[in-house]
Protein backbone atom coordinates (compact mmCIF):
# COMPACT_ATOMS: atom_id res chain seq x y z
CA UNK A 1 0.00 0.00 0.00
CA UNK A 2 1.00 3.33 -1.18
CA UNK A 3 1.81 5.54 1.77
CA UNK A 4 -0.44 8.86 2.55
CA UNK A 5 1.14 12.49 2.86
CA UNK A 6 0.29 13.78 6.45
CA UNK A 7 -2.10 16.16 5.99
CA UNK A 8 -0.61 20.04 6.18
CA UNK A 9 -1.66 22.20 9.61
CA UNK A 10 -2.87 25.83 9.64
CA UNK A 11 0.88 27.72 10.31
CA UNK A 12 -0.03 30.12 13.57
CA UNK A 13 1.38 33.48 13.56
CA UNK A 14 3.49 34.12 17.02
CA UNK A 15 0.94 36.65 18.04
CA UNK A 16 -1.29 33.66 18.32
CA UNK A 17 0.48 32.00 20.43
CA UNK A 18 -1.42 33.57 23.78
CA UNK A 19 -4.64 34.96 24.56
CA UNK A 20 -5.07 38.32 25.37
CA UNK A 21 -7.37 40.35 27.53
CA UNK A 22 -9.33 42.83 25.77
CA UNK A 23 -8.68 45.71 28.72
CA UNK A 24 -11.52 47.75 27.37
CA UNK A 25 -14.58 45.56 28.74
CA UNK A 26 -13.71 46.47 32.59
CA UNK A 27 -15.20 49.23 33.69
CA UNK A 28 -12.74 50.18 36.85
CA UNK A 29 -9.28 50.86 36.63
CA UNK A 30 -7.73 48.77 39.63
CA UNK A 31 -9.68 45.67 41.32
CA UNK A 32 -9.62 48.19 44.27
CA UNK A 33 -12.40 49.76 43.21
CA UNK A 34 -14.97 45.90 42.52
CA UNK A 35 -16.68 43.92 45.22
CA UNK A 36 -14.67 40.30 45.68
CA UNK A 37 -15.97 37.47 44.40
CA UNK A 38 -18.10 35.31 47.48
CA UNK A 39 -18.77 31.86 47.04
CA UNK A 40 -17.57 28.79 44.24
CA UNK A 41 -17.25 30.24 40.96
CA UNK A 42 -18.43 27.26 38.27
CA UNK A 43 -19.69 24.24 39.64
CA UNK A 44 -23.73 24.99 39.89
CA UNK A 45 -24.90 21.63 40.20
CA UNK A 46 -22.56 20.67 43.10
CA UNK A 47 -22.51 23.44 45.11
CA UNK A 48 -26.40 23.13 44.94
CA UNK A 49 -25.99 19.09 45.96
CA UNK A 50 -23.71 20.30 48.57
CA UNK A 51 -26.23 23.27 49.95
CA UNK A 52 -29.16 20.49 49.82
CA UNK A 53 -27.09 17.94 51.71
CA UNK A 54 -25.93 20.79 54.65
CA UNK A 55 -29.66 21.54 55.07
CA UNK A 56 -30.66 18.04 55.99
CA UNK A 57 -30.17 17.89 59.55
CA UNK A 58 -31.72 14.18 60.28
CA UNK A 59 -29.46 11.32 60.66
CA UNK A 60 -28.44 9.12 58.05
CA UNK A 61 -27.43 11.35 55.22
CA UNK A 62 -24.32 11.90 53.74
CA UNK A 63 -22.64 13.55 50.71
CA UNK A 64 -20.32 11.76 48.74
CA UNK A 65 -18.01 13.86 46.86
CA UNK A 66 -15.11 12.01 43.55
CA UNK A 67 -12.43 13.29 41.79
CA UNK A 68 -8.78 13.48 40.53
CA UNK A 69 -6.58 13.67 43.20
CA UNK A 70 -5.07 17.44 43.98
CA UNK A 71 -7.81 18.73 42.49
CA UNK A 72 -8.49 21.28 45.24
CA UNK A 73 -11.94 18.86 46.35
CA UNK A 74 -10.90 19.05 50.30
CA UNK A 75 -10.45 22.72 50.48
CA UNK A 76 -13.54 23.80 48.01
CA UNK A 77 -15.97 21.79 50.19
CA UNK A 78 -14.40 23.44 53.61
CA UNK A 79 -15.11 26.88 51.43
CA UNK A 80 -18.53 25.52 50.68
CA UNK A 81 -19.30 24.09 53.94
CA UNK A 82 -18.06 27.79 55.91
CA UNK A 83 -20.17 29.59 53.56
CA UNK A 84 -23.28 27.14 53.58
CA UNK A 85 -23.18 25.91 57.57
CA UNK A 86 -26.19 27.56 59.34
CA UNK A 87 -24.48 29.61 61.62
CA UNK A 88 -27.59 30.05 63.48
CA UNK A 89 -27.91 26.58 64.89
CA UNK A 90 -28.11 26.49 68.88
CA UNK A 91 -24.68 24.83 70.03
CA UNK A 92 -25.50 21.77 72.44
CA UNK A 93 -23.29 20.41 75.17
CA UNK A 94 -23.50 16.48 75.72
CA UNK A 95 -23.21 14.41 78.81
CA UNK A 96 -23.85 11.02 79.94
CA UNK A 97 -25.34 9.97 83.38
CA UNK A 98 -26.05 6.85 84.86
CA UNK A 99 -29.30 4.81 84.09
CA UNK A 100 -30.03 3.31 87.25
CA UNK A 101 -32.81 1.22 86.16
CA UNK A 102 -30.34 -0.38 83.68
CA UNK A 103 -26.67 0.50 83.85
CA UNK A 104 -25.71 -1.14 80.30
CA UNK A 105 -27.72 1.79 78.47
CA UNK A 106 -26.22 5.13 80.15
CA UNK A 107 -28.64 8.15 79.88
CA UNK A 108 -27.62 11.14 77.39
CA UNK A 109 -28.41 14.89 78.38
CA UNK A 110 -28.32 18.02 76.65
CA UNK A 111 -28.01 21.04 77.22
CA UNK A 112 -27.44 24.38 75.66
CA UNK A 113 -23.50 25.82 75.10
CA UNK A 114 -21.84 25.89 78.46
CA UNK A 115 -24.14 24.12 80.56
CA UNK A 116 -22.98 20.94 80.84
CA UNK A 117 -20.22 22.10 83.10
CA UNK A 118 -22.29 23.92 85.46
CA UNK A 119 -24.99 20.58 85.67
CA UNK A 120 -21.94 18.70 86.28
CA UNK A 121 -21.02 20.65 89.24
CA UNK A 122 -24.49 21.26 90.72
CA UNK A 123 -25.14 17.28 90.49
CA UNK A 124 -21.38 16.54 92.68
CA UNK A 125 -22.02 19.35 94.90
CA UNK A 126 -25.66 18.07 95.71
CA UNK A 127 -24.17 14.71 96.01
CA UNK A 128 -21.02 15.24 98.52
CA UNK A 129 -23.93 18.09 100.15
CA UNK A 130 -25.59 14.45 101.03
CA UNK A 131 -23.18 12.71 101.68
CA UNK A 132 -22.71 14.56 104.82
CA UNK A 133 -26.23 15.95 105.64
CA UNK A 134 -27.75 12.15 105.41
CA UNK A 135 -25.43 10.65 108.73
CA UNK A 136 -26.51 13.88 110.50
CA UNK A 137 -30.25 13.66 110.04
CA UNK A 138 -29.82 9.57 110.71
CA UNK A 139 -27.80 10.60 114.10
CA UNK A 140 -30.29 12.62 115.34
CA UNK A 141 -31.61 11.99 119.16
CA UNK A 142 -35.45 12.55 117.65
CA UNK A 143 -34.57 9.44 114.50
CA UNK A 144 -32.40 7.41 117.75
CA UNK A 145 -35.75 6.89 119.54
CA UNK A 146 -37.83 5.69 116.96
CA UNK A 147 -35.32 3.64 115.98
CA UNK A 148 -35.06 2.43 119.78
CA UNK A 149 -38.61 1.94 119.64
CA UNK A 150 -38.79 0.02 116.57
CA UNK A 151 -36.15 -2.65 118.10
CA UNK A 152 -38.03 -2.61 121.46
CA UNK A 153 -40.77 -4.06 119.34
CA UNK A 154 -39.04 -6.57 117.59
CA UNK A 155 -36.59 -7.84 121.01
CA UNK A 156 -40.24 -8.24 122.95
CA UNK A 157 -41.69 -10.34 119.39
CA UNK A 158 -38.56 -12.19 119.57
CA UNK A 159 -38.36 -13.18 123.73
CA UNK A 160 -41.64 -14.30 122.88
CA UNK A 161 -41.14 -16.67 120.41
CA UNK A 162 -38.33 -17.83 122.18
CA UNK A 163 -39.79 -18.03 125.31
CA UNK A 164 -42.75 -20.38 123.70
CA UNK A 165 -40.53 -22.66 121.91
CA UNK A 166 -38.75 -23.21 125.68
CA UNK A 167 -41.88 -23.60 127.08
CA UNK A 168 -42.81 -26.17 124.70
CA UNK A 169 -39.78 -28.63 124.84
CA UNK A 170 -39.30 -28.31 128.18
CA UNK A 171 -42.21 -30.55 128.91
CA UNK A 172 -40.00 -33.34 127.07
CA UNK A 173 -37.03 -32.34 129.00
CA UNK A 174 -35.40 -30.62 126.27
CA UNK A 175 -34.01 -27.00 126.72
CA UNK A 176 -33.09 -24.27 123.96
CA UNK A 177 -29.22 -23.08 123.73
CA UNK A 178 -26.72 -21.27 122.01
CA UNK A 179 -23.88 -23.75 120.21
CA UNK A 180 -20.70 -21.08 119.56
CA UNK A 181 -19.62 -22.36 116.13
CA UNK A 182 -16.41 -20.68 113.83
CA UNK A 183 -18.86 -18.48 111.68
CA UNK A 184 -20.81 -17.76 114.96
CA UNK A 185 -23.38 -19.23 117.14
CA UNK A 186 -26.74 -21.59 116.29
CA UNK A 187 -29.10 -22.71 118.20
CA UNK A 188 -29.09 -26.03 119.60
CA UNK A 189 -31.98 -28.51 121.27
CA UNK A 190 -30.53 -30.24 124.80
CA UNK A 191 -31.24 -32.38 127.06
CA UNK A 192 -31.49 -31.67 130.68
CA UNK A 193 -30.26 -34.35 132.74
CA UNK A 194 -29.60 -33.97 136.32
CA UNK A 195 -31.12 -30.50 136.10
CA UNK A 196 -27.95 -30.15 133.56
CA UNK A 197 -28.01 -29.23 129.94
CA UNK A 198 -25.37 -32.03 127.87
CA UNK A 199 -25.09 -32.21 124.20
CA UNK A 200 -26.68 -35.06 122.59
CA UNK A 201 -23.34 -36.37 121.60
CA UNK A 202 -22.54 -36.74 125.52
CA UNK A 203 -25.27 -39.33 126.08
CA UNK A 204 -23.18 -42.22 124.59
CA UNK A 205 -20.30 -41.19 127.20
CA UNK A 206 -22.83 -41.16 129.98
CA UNK A 207 -23.84 -44.68 129.09
CA UNK A 208 -20.81 -46.11 129.23
CA UNK A 209 -19.70 -44.51 132.71
CA UNK A 210 -23.55 -45.86 134.17
CA UNK A 211 -24.75 -42.38 134.28
CA UNK A 212 -27.77 -43.07 131.69
CA UNK A 213 -29.53 -46.29 130.96
CA UNK A 214 -30.37 -46.96 127.18
CA UNK A 215 -33.71 -47.12 127.64
CA UNK A 216 -33.83 -43.78 128.72
CA UNK A 217 -31.18 -42.56 126.24
CA UNK A 218 -33.36 -43.87 123.55
CA UNK A 219 -36.25 -41.96 124.99
CA UNK A 220 -34.26 -38.83 124.65
CA UNK A 221 -33.03 -39.43 121.12
CA UNK A 222 -36.98 -39.60 120.35
CA UNK A 223 -37.72 -36.38 121.76
CA UNK A 224 -34.65 -34.50 120.18
CA UNK A 225 -35.36 -35.88 116.96
CA UNK A 226 -39.21 -35.27 117.02
CA UNK A 227 -38.10 -31.42 117.70
CA UNK A 228 -35.92 -30.58 115.02
CA UNK A 229 -38.91 -30.14 112.83
CA UNK A 230 -39.81 -27.04 115.15
CA UNK A 231 -36.45 -25.62 115.55
CA UNK A 232 -36.10 -25.71 112.12
CA UNK A 233 -39.48 -23.50 111.87
CA UNK A 234 -38.19 -21.18 114.85
CA UNK A 235 -34.92 -20.05 112.78
CA UNK A 236 -37.15 -19.75 109.56
CA UNK A 237 -39.29 -17.39 111.97
CA UNK A 238 -36.46 -15.39 113.67
CA UNK A 239 -34.81 -14.83 110.13
CA UNK A 240 -38.20 -13.07 109.06
CA UNK A 241 -38.27 -11.57 111.87
CA UNK A 242 -34.50 -10.02 111.73
CA UNK A 243 -35.54 -9.04 108.11
CA UNK A 244 -38.84 -7.37 108.68
CA UNK A 245 -36.48 -5.19 111.26
CA UNK A 246 -34.29 -4.28 109.20
CA UNK A 247 -36.85 -3.27 105.90
CA UNK A 248 -39.01 -1.32 108.69
CA UNK A 249 -35.62 0.55 109.95
CA UNK A 250 -34.77 1.14 106.57
CA UNK A 251 -38.24 2.52 105.77
CA UNK A 252 -38.17 4.69 108.84
CA UNK A 253 -34.45 6.21 108.00
CA UNK A 254 -35.70 6.45 104.68
CA UNK A 255 -38.77 8.40 105.40
CA UNK A 256 -36.70 10.78 107.54
CA UNK A 257 -34.44 11.82 104.78
CA UNK A 258 -37.15 11.93 102.18
CA UNK A 259 -37.91 15.72 103.44
CA UNK A 260 -33.92 16.51 103.02
CA UNK A 261 -33.34 14.99 99.74
CA UNK A 262 -36.46 16.23 98.42
CA UNK A 263 -35.80 20.19 99.60
CA UNK A 264 -31.69 20.21 98.26
CA UNK A 265 -33.28 18.86 94.82
CA UNK A 266 -35.12 22.20 94.49
CA UNK A 267 -32.79 24.23 93.24
CA UNK A 268 -31.68 21.52 90.55
CA UNK A 269 -34.94 21.22 89.23
CA UNK A 270 -36.08 24.34 89.02
CA UNK A 271 -32.54 25.25 87.13
CA UNK A 272 -33.20 22.20 84.66
CA UNK A 273 -36.74 21.91 83.52
CA UNK A 274 -36.44 20.00 79.97
CA UNK A 275 -38.17 16.44 80.48
CA UNK A 276 -35.45 14.28 80.07
CA UNK A 277 -33.33 15.93 82.53
CA UNK A 278 -36.27 16.30 85.25
CA UNK A 279 -37.04 12.46 84.64
CA UNK A 280 -33.04 11.64 85.44
CA UNK A 281 -33.41 13.84 88.42
CA UNK A 282 -36.16 11.78 89.77
CA UNK A 283 -34.66 8.85 89.02
CA UNK A 284 -31.43 9.99 90.61
CA UNK A 285 -33.66 10.88 94.19
CA UNK A 286 -34.99 7.66 94.04
CA UNK A 287 -31.49 5.98 93.73
CA UNK A 288 -30.58 7.80 96.98
CA UNK A 289 -33.34 7.05 99.04
CA UNK A 290 -33.09 3.03 98.18
CA UNK A 291 -29.37 3.41 99.37
CA UNK A 292 -29.44 5.33 102.22
CA UNK A 293 -27.13 2.51 104.47
CA UNK A 294 -24.75 3.01 102.00
CA UNK A 295 -24.30 6.99 102.84
CA UNK A 296 -24.87 5.76 106.67
CA UNK A 297 -22.38 3.32 105.79
CA UNK A 298 -19.51 5.25 104.26
CA UNK A 299 -19.52 8.29 106.98
CA UNK A 300 -19.07 5.74 109.40
CA UNK A 301 -16.15 4.02 107.54
CA UNK A 302 -14.41 6.74 105.78
CA UNK A 303 -11.93 6.41 103.35
CA UNK A 304 -11.24 2.66 104.50
CA UNK A 305 -14.89 1.93 103.66
CA UNK A 306 -14.65 3.31 99.58
CA UNK A 307 -11.31 1.38 99.50
CA UNK A 308 -13.14 -1.77 99.95
CA UNK A 309 -15.09 -1.29 96.30
CA UNK A 310 -13.42 -1.96 93.42
CA UNK A 311 -14.66 1.77 92.31
CA UNK A 312 -16.17 4.15 94.58
CA UNK A 313 -19.72 3.56 94.74
CA UNK A 314 -20.90 7.22 94.71
CA UNK A 315 -19.76 7.33 91.01
CA UNK A 316 -23.07 5.98 89.64
CA UNK A 317 -23.94 9.92 90.60
CA UNK A 318 -21.30 11.45 88.73
CA UNK A 319 -22.30 13.35 85.03
CA UNK A 320 -19.62 12.39 82.10
CA UNK A 321 -19.46 14.97 79.80
CA UNK A 322 -18.86 14.10 76.16
CA UNK A 323 -18.74 17.43 74.63
CA UNK A 324 -18.66 20.77 76.01
CA UNK A 325 -19.50 23.90 73.97
CA UNK A 326 -18.16 26.79 76.23
CA UNK A 327 -16.95 29.27 74.58
CA UNK A 328 -17.65 28.45 71.27
CA UNK A 329 -19.98 31.06 68.68
CA UNK A 330 -19.92 29.04 65.31
CA UNK A 331 -20.99 25.83 64.37
CA UNK A 332 -17.28 24.09 63.91
CA UNK A 333 -16.19 22.77 60.83
CA UNK A 334 -14.64 19.42 61.38
CA UNK A 335 -11.92 17.64 58.10
CA UNK A 336 -11.40 14.70 59.24
CA UNK A 337 -9.55 12.32 56.32
CA UNK A 338 -9.82 8.76 58.32
CA UNK A 339 -13.07 9.03 60.03
CA UNK A 340 -13.91 6.76 63.09
CA UNK A 341 -15.57 7.10 66.69
CA UNK A 342 -11.52 7.90 68.53
CA UNK A 343 -10.13 9.91 65.45
CA UNK A 344 -13.61 12.07 65.33
CA UNK A 345 -13.99 12.59 69.38
CA UNK A 346 -9.69 13.60 69.11
CA UNK A 347 -10.67 15.98 66.63
CA UNK A 348 -13.21 17.87 67.63
CA UNK A 349 -11.31 17.90 71.31
CA UNK A 350 -8.82 19.92 68.98
CA UNK A 351 -10.78 22.02 66.96
CA UNK A 352 -12.47 23.32 70.31
CA UNK A 353 -9.12 23.92 72.14
CA UNK A 354 -9.34 20.56 74.52
CA UNK A 355 -12.46 22.02 76.59
CA UNK A 356 -15.00 18.87 75.12
CA UNK A 357 -14.08 15.64 77.57
CA UNK A 358 -14.64 12.68 77.51
CA UNK A 359 -14.33 10.38 80.35
CA UNK A 360 -15.38 6.54 80.40
CA UNK A 361 -19.06 6.21 79.91
CA UNK A 362 -20.66 4.56 83.32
Amino acid sequence: MKPVAARKHTELKPSAYRWKCNLSTFKFETTEEIEPVEGIIGQERAIKALRLGVGLHASGYNIYIAGLAGTGKASTVRKVLELLVDQKAKLKDYCYVNNFRNPDQPVLLTFPAGMSLKFKYDVNSLTSQLRERIPQVLESEVLNQKRNGVLNKFSAAERELIQNFEEMINKDGLTLAQVQQEDGVRPEIMPVINKKAVMITELENMITKGELTKKKAQEIYGKYAARQQDLMILVKKHVKLSQDLQTEVRELEKNETEGLVHAAMTHLRETYKDSKTSTWLDSYEKDILENIPLFKAAQAGGEAFIENFPIDPFRVYDVNIVLDNAGINEVPVVIETAPGMTTLLETSKEFLNEKATFTPIL
